[in-house]
């Protein structure tokens, strides 16, 4: 294949359909597109996955992700954006217009199985990041102008788009902010399409992508967020060894500048408690004190060993007295909350109306 050939011009030599059923997907036409009678990328019971021949492109509606031959190719055989341009490169070798079952044996689909494909979530969780590019969460507003065009007074603000700001409890940020919000966007806040809502994006110590979760997701069907559901998980219960926490990595840079550790709930609270630089670990939910795994606890030792401070940020409420109390009856720690139990008050709303460091 002669080297002068673009991307473009090698993914214009092979059919996605053609490669769809080599990859044994069975289409049926359906106006302008081709449904697959099986989802073969993800377990699912009913198909939501189309192919458009128009297009080149495919698409699935459950996960409201998709893409084009290098991106078939890269899920359907695990392997990364580089080793999938080159697999598709090698295909179309050797003057190959189009890719044929006696040219080209894909790999044998995988049966159904219920373990997490790790490749997978990162690649929707990319598509998710790469969303922000069109969603535009951020816009800056810089002058305003007096009388006569004199600039009467400069205020350095950042708008927060309405997707996300519940996230932040505001939608108004002052632009000293902007490197951390800018950090937060290109790795941890994603947009679902699917859910039309922040996605936060989890990493282990590899910085491998092991869960994405839908904040606050909105139903397909009504488009109002469904009240029974404030987070969706992908994967909550198959993070693997190397997950401990929420952002572990960033928690552990702010605590040893601080000298101090908070342990809360809320994966909120968690994203909020970064934008603040304070350093916070997640136990995501109240409901997880009893279930809290002794890779956490051992985490949590390490900094009280080192001498680092313990606070704990259970909300001002009655359920957070209640979680407070066992927490500390299950981990035989000695901590203070940050706020009383008769406040009403949670961490978010602390770190914004507290001057406090």
């Amino acid at each position: 294949m002669s080297i002068e050939l673009t991307l473009a011009e090698v993914k214009a030599k092979i059919d996605i359909i053609q490669l769809a059923e080599n990859y044994g997907f069975e289409l049926k036409k359906h106006s302008n597109r081709y449904r697959a009678s099986k989802n073969l990328l993800r377990d699912e019971k009913t198909s939501s996955l189309d192919f458009f021949e128009d297009t080149q492109k495919f698409y699935d509606r459950g996960t409201a992700t998709g893409g084009d031959v290098f991106d078939l190719v890269q899920a359907m055989d695990n392997l990364s954006q580089n080793e999938a341009i080159k697999k598709v490169k090698e295909m179309v070798g050797a003057d190959t217009y189009s890719v044929t079952k006696r040219e080209y044996t894909p790999t044998p689909a995988k049966k159904e199985s219920k373990e997490i494909d790790f490749n997978k979530l990162q690649y929707i969780a990319t598509k998710e990041l790469q969303a922000n590019k069109y969603k535009k969460p951020l816009e800056y507003e810089i002058v305003k102008e007096g009388k006569n065009g004199f600039v009467e007074s400069r205020e350095f603000k950042i708008n927060v788009g309405s997707t996300y700001s519940k996230l932040f409890e505001t939608s108004t940020f002052d632009i000293e902010y902007k490197t951390k919000l800018d950090t937060l966007f290109s790795s941890i806040i994603g947009y679902s399409e699917f859910w039309d809502s922040p996605s936060i994006i989890l990493r282990d110590r590899q910085n491998k992508v092991v869960d994405i979760v839908a904040y606050r997701p909105k139903s397909k069907e009504t488009g109002e967020e469904i009240k029974s559901m404030k987070y969706y998980y992908k994967n909550q219960n198959n993070r693997g060894e190397e997950f401990v926490y929420p952002f572990e990595k960033l928690v552990n840079h702010i605590a040893n500048r601080e000298k101090y550790i908070v342990v809360g709930e809320g994966l909120k609270n968690s994203v909020n408690a970064l934008l603040y630089s304070v350093p916070f670990i997640s136990l995501e939910s109240t409901g997880n004190i009893k279930h809290i795994n002794q890779k956490l606890l051992d985490s949590i030792n390490d900094f009280r060993k080192k001498g680092f401070g313990l606070v704990t940020a259970f909300d001002g409420d009655e359920a957070g007295e209640k979680a407070y109390h066992e927490f500390l009856s299950f981990t035989g720690f000695e901590a203070e909350n940050l706020f009383s139990f008769d406040s009403n008050i949670d961490f978010t709303d602390y770190i914004m109306s507290s001057d406090e460091e």
